[in-house]
């Protein structure tokens, strides 16, 4: 390739099976399945992917005049080079088409840019092996309207509004440190964020957020914004962890972000991870390629039984008891619960598996604050609690169980609780975690899908039935470490 390209965009398409490379000053304006929109204006090309074509076929439906065809042979396939006269068109350049042979398909490459650019951009063309998602699953969010496939050594934990992809296989270390957590599916009605990425200058980092801006494009129809990190900023931030270990002192977890911004008529759509490196940038590719809109449906409130015996002979259903006890500071019962409310036995949105008595139920990590150190200076001090199902728990190097009076009305809590009131209510102040204090994360596990709340982040009103009762039971426990 020649050097003048070095500063060229890669465009992999993993669904296909190729990549290729554009001049920066190309964007794409549009990205369906099997059409892509390369625009520089006034000049632009497209991508087509015509399946079970044939390129003789294609070029005697040309619109234009034939000016010239010609055999070229591209990554290793072969195809036919077109020029179109389009002479009889006002404010038209002459029209190159490239078509490849694929397989059973035909790529066509088209457009009104000049021929020095579309010959380049041919002779960057790197056929792939595509990914084998047949043995995938779907994670389908059917309230906001939009699906995206995952590998079998992942599944879905959380609610419609964040979800996160998680390893199945995971230690108890992956657990308490979030590291199980690879992908991150985030929907909201804010669009700061959004905004601030998209009108970002691309290849710039995002004030305030750290990340690469990478292009803003569009998904049938929809504005997106595609992010990453810098990695020469990365590397040196290894490297600046590296001797703060060599000296001894502690360092926090180096995220790898890459993501995925769509604004989709005001609801914001994010899927994003914390590990692209190694394998795993290549499978975050191929979920971020899978993503595509589905028609929305609107949620039906469920009836609401007075027994559990009732519910699930009436639904067919496992049922979970709904209450809603808690109502955030400067909210109202109707506003939260709805008029209509009435507490009782409702069916759950699926089956859940049953329980693993050793699977974790709750997991609180307090960050910030000072440790003591020998110097006389300190470092940032982590706590971390884990709760079992079965009663057992871990905190540090100290183990125990907590009794099944507790466990049972802390399960009851949990599983009543409203977590989208809960969050509803944002941290105004400062986090404790600015001035050298410690804050806690709380992660609850329920029913197969986890619910985190960061009080960085969450206004916790520590009065509540579920968080008074956490309260309790972990002072009664440190009373007696």
């Amino acid at each position: 390739m020649q050097n003048s390209a070095a500063n060229w965009q890669t465009y992999r398409n993993e669904e296909h099976g190729f990549e290729m490379l554009h001049p920066p000053t190309y964007r794409i304006e549009s990205e369906s399945a099997d059409s892509i929109l390369f625009v520089a204006f006034p000049q632009s090309f497209e991508l087509h992917i015509l399946k079970k074509a044939d390129i003789a076929a294609e070029i005697r439906n040309l619109d234009y005049p034939i000016k010239s065809v010609e055999e070229i042979v591209v990554g290793g396939q072969s195809g036919k080079f077109v020029v179109e006269d389009t002479a009889d068109c006002d404010d038209c350049a002459y029209r190159k088409t490239a078509f490849i042979q694929y397989g059973f398909n035909v790529i066509e490459l088209s457009g009104n840019a000049s021929e020095t650019n579309i010959r380049k951009i041919l002779s960057t063309f790197k056929f792939i092996e595509p990914v084998d998602t047949s043995t995938w699953q779907t994670y389908r969010n059917e309230q906001y309207g939009f699906e995206v496939k995952y590998p079998p050594s992942l599944m879905p934990s959380g609610w419609s509004g964040q979800t996160y992809l998680i390893k199945k296989e995971a230690s108890d270390a992956e657990r308490m440190d979030y590291s199980d957590q690879l992908v991150e599916i985030r929907v909201d009605k804010a669009s700061y964020r959004f905004d601030k990425y998209s009108n970002t200058t691309d290849g710039s980092i995002v004030e305030g957020f750290g990340d690469l801006k990478i292009r803003n494009y569009t998904i049938d129809g929809y504005k997106a914004v595609e992010y990453g990190y810098d990695e020469a900023l990365r590397e040196k931030e290894i490297e600046e962890q590296r001797k703060a270990l060599e000296s001894g002192a502690s360092v926090g977890i180096i995220y790898f972000p890459k993501g995925l911004i769509i604004n989709k008529d005001g609801t914001i759509i994010e899927i994003s991870t914390g590990s692209y490196f190694g394998d795993f940038s290549d499978t975050f590719d191929q979920i971020l390629s899978t993503f595509k809109f589905i028609p929305p449906t609107s949620e039906v409130p469920q009836a609401v039984f007075t027994s559990p015996e009732e519910c699930e002979i009436a639904t067919g259903k496992q049922c979970s008891f709904v209450m809603c006890d808690y109502v955030p500071p400067g909210k109202t019962f109707d506003e939260v619960c709805g008029k209509d409310f009435q507490p009782g036995w409702a069916p759950r949105s699926a089956p859940s598996e049953t329980t693993n008595l050793s699977s974790p139920m709750l997991r609180i990590v307090w960050s910030g604050g000072l440790c003591p150190s020998n110097d006389g200076g300190g470092q940032e001090c982590t706590s971390k609690f884990l709760l079992r199902s079965d009663g057992s728990y871990i905190s540090g190097q100290n183990q125990g169980m907590v009794s099944n009076e507790d466990m049972n009305r802390l399960r009851l809590l949990i599983e009543g609780a409203d977590f989208a009131s809960i969050k509803s209510k944002k941290l105004i102040g400062t986090c404790a975690r600015s001035y050298d204090g410690s804050s806690p994360t709380y992660t609850f596990y329920i029913n197969g899908r986890e619910e985190i709340i960061d009080s960085c982040d969450i206004e916790i009103d520590a009065s509540s039935p579920l968080f008074s009762e956490i309260n309790r039971i972990t002072g009664s426990i440190f009373n007696q470490l």
